[in-house]
């Protein structure tokens, strides 16, 4: 845990005084989730795929998609598994593999049918205001061990998440 910024700063500042004040707490930390709900970078991504002949995505940020759906699964395994235990724990959850967000919005453009190009640039032509890490991937292995969870492929389920997306 090294935050970048002050939002991580005080994320973290969160989690610690939790830690700190309850008897029973899980912290489940995650990243770049997606979904069929509401606004995520895969639904913006088919949107523009569709008005747009190309779009600028960033290279040089590695991490983890994490579908909404994978996510609420792990959740239901942890409570479950923890039982009501006394239990101080923290724990990490993505779906598995690690990819440039470049790639991934290539991949959901494939997934999706869109023929819009990714053209690649670096974090700092983005612009951001926020400082991002350039590897932000989660070791996930704590919960599987603790769960015994199988945690699928991130391109496993993007396909899964467009079809939903797709069929609604």
């Amino acid at each position: 845990v090294c935050p970048q910024s002050a939002y991580g700063r005080t994320k973290l500042a969160g989690e610690n005084l939790a830690l700190k004040a309850c008897q029973n707490t899980i912290i489940l930390r995650t990243s770049w989730r997606y979904s069929e709900y509401g606004n995520n970078f895969v639904k913006t991504m088919l949107r523009l795929g569709t008005e747009r002949d190309f779009v600028n995505v960033v290279d040089d940020q590695n991490g983890n998609p994490t579908w909404a759906y994978d996510l609420a699964c792990a959740i239901m395994l942890l409570i479950r598994r923890a039982n009501l235990k006394n239990i101080k724990e923290i724990f990490n959850f993505s779906n598995e593999g690690v990819i440039p967000w470049n790639n991934f919005a290539e991949a959901i453009f494939y997934i999706g049918g869109k023929n819009c190009e990714v053209r690649p640039i670096s974090t700092k032509e983005y612009g951001s205001k926020a400082n991002r890490p350039a590897f932000s991937a989660l070791d996930k292995t704590k919960i599987k061990e603790y769960t015994g969870i199988r945690i699928p492929f991130w391109r496993d389920s993007l396909i899964k998440c467009i079809e939903e997306i797709t069929n609604n």
